[in-house]
């Protein structure tokens, strides 16, 4: 065993660069580059779930393993990355520690993840040295099956999704800074959601579109992705009463929200998915009631048929030359990486870009980053087979915005 598991960190540690900066402009490398990490073990698969820049301006990933270590679910792999996307350190964790869900989350100077224990199955809270990559358990929770994690640092507040296959119901936790309980939210699903969270947990289906942000309506709410009532429910959770106070239903399992945002008051820029009829929606301006039931159907949202159902779907909000943009990134169906670029106020089209022509891209992460630009991480298809990480990051210089 002893033996296996040197192999395995040794060939964790042969990452190489095997694409280099794709700009035709003259903008540093530090500001615009595309890098795939490549791995000499042909076994190895990562399935990206998060990222994040740190305030030195290197990146971390967050991703799963396939199964290698004869775990029951997927182990975990960190990887710190200069500014320029130089390899700083890799971490593969104990493989204890399995299925690490997103966000991946800063509370001050240290970057935190939820995953789950291999035996017990019960949510764990690590974080990780930025110095080295070692990491510390920092707590745990009862809960089963974490499936989406979120840190508020306005009020230090850890929001958790988590899913109770007894009791078939989707627990909400929200966790103070010394992670001791502040509400505990449980919704029947009314349906045994169990092989598919299972298929969800070990990546051998499309990844369901779990996510949890914070946002402020006259007080502090979560908007929540999981499953309620039968269906894939965005749901909005007040954090002074610790009540779910309304939602949008979805279609099932079948769909539902896939990104959301919040803008303004009632008004919230998404993104909704059919996974069985390939059709993916996406709406910069919609009214959403947190105090009441929706169906999906009844928001205002525009096909895109050019995107990949099945994929995920990343929403931001953010400033670029003096105005409020909304920014979605999605995977095409020909495998490029479309940024659509919207006025947040009027909710017009400014422009498109598009990344990528020769591996197939999946997003995990999307995020601005501290030099401007903007920076799309997740997981390509090296050779069409082998599952890596891939990192684009774009100077502000070439999304030619001005």
């Amino acid at each position: 065993m002893k033996t296996i598991k040197k192999q395995f960190i040794l060939s964790l540690s042969l990452i190489l660069l095997v694409a280099c900066n794709s700009s035709e402009t003259d903008v540093a490398p530090d500001y615009n580059f595309m890098k795939v990490y490549d791995n000499a073990d042909i076994e190895i698969n990562y399935y990206p779930v998060d990222a994040l820049e740190t305030k030195d301006g290197s990146i971390v990933v967050l991703s799963a393993l396939n199964d290698i270590q004869n775990t029951n679910f997927p182990t975990i792999h960190i990887m710190k990355t200069s500014a320029s996307g130089k390899v700083i350190w890799e971490t593969p964790i104990a493989p204890s520690y399995v299925s690490p869900v997103p966000n991946l989350m800063l509370a001050n100077d240290q970057v935190r993840f939820v995953c789950m224990d291999d035996t017990s199955f019960d949510t764990k809270i690590i974080g990780i040295n930025l110095n080295n990559g070692d990491i510390t358990e920092l707590g745990s929770l009862d809960e089963s099956y974490p499936l989406a994690a979120h840190y508020n640092s306005d009020n230090q507040t850890t929001v958790i999704l988590s899913y109770d296959a007894i009791g078939t119901s989707s627990i909400i936790t929200g966790l103070n800074a010394s992670f001791t309980q502040l509400f505990r939210a449980s919704t029947a699903t009314n349906k045994d959601f169990s092989y598919d969270i299972f298929r969800h947990l070990k990546k051998q289906r499309t990844p369901f579109p779990f996510f949890i942000n914070s946002f402020d309506h006259s007080g502090v709410y979560y908007a929540v992705n999981g499953f309620s009532n039968y269906t894939l429910s965005l749901m909005m959770v007040n954090q002074s009463s610790g009540q779910i106070t309304g939602r949008v239903n979805g279609f099932q399992e079948l769909g539902g929200i896939s990104a959301a945002i919040h803008k303004v008051n009632d008004q919230f820029a998404i993104a909704s998915s059919k996974f069985n009829v390939g059709n993916v929606a996406i709406g910069a301006d919609v009214n959403i009631d947190v105090n009441s039931t929706q169906n999906i159907a009844q928001l205002t949202t525009v096909g895109l048929a050019e995107l990949k159902a099945e994929a995920p779907v990343k929403v931001l909000k953010t400033n670029f030359s003096n105005q409020e943009m909304i920014i979605y990134a999605a995977t095409t169906k020909t495998n490029q990486v479309a940024l659509y670029f919207f006025n947040a106020e009027s909710n017009s089209l400014i422009k498109t870009h598009y990344l990528g022509h020769t591996n197939p891209m999946e997003i995990s992460a999307f995020f601005k980053t501290k030099d401007k630009g903007l920076a799309v991480v997740g997981k390509a298809w090296v050779a069409g087979r082998y599952q890596r990480i891939i990192i684009h990051k774009l100077a502000y210089e070439q999304l030619e915005l001005d």
